[in-house]
């Protein structure tokens, strides 16, 4: 009898995110939160890094936050979870960034699309 093949972590780990986008479009709250836990703290640095201000990551953050629950089923698992969602992040500062010229032109320039990040993502 041949030993059942473990999955690769990487291969668990897109079936957890496509598990955890599946529960948000049902509009499951606690996976909502499971997500927010998760890519929280790593795109809020990562904002920082882009935008300098406390209170505009937060708001970036929140907003981006929300086009994930409000458009989780465009998610269609081609990336990772995490690139889609910082691709979120980028149409976020972009919209943003039309509404408050003040913002940090370093966080503009890396929100413009390129052809390599434009590909497959709908949000």
């Amino acid at each position: 009898m041949e030993a059942p093949r473990r999955r690769s972590p990487a291969r668990e780990s897109r079936e957890s995110e496509a598990v955890l986008m599946e529960r948000i479009c049902a509009k499951d709250v606690d996976a909502f939160e499971e997500l927010y836990r998760n890519y929280r703290n790593r795109q809020a640095r990562f904002l920082f890094k882009l935008v300098h201000r406390p209170q505009m990551v937060e708001e970036i953050l929140n907003d981006t936050l929300m086009v994930v629950w409000d458009r989780a089923h465009a998610f269609n698992g081609e990336s990772k979870l995490s690139t889609w969602i910082s691709m979120s992040t980028s149409k976020t500062i972009r919209s943003i960034g039309s509404i408050r010229p003040a913002l940090s032109g370093q966080a503009l320039a890396w929100a413009r699309p390129t052809r390599s990040t434009a590909v497959n993502h709908t949000t």
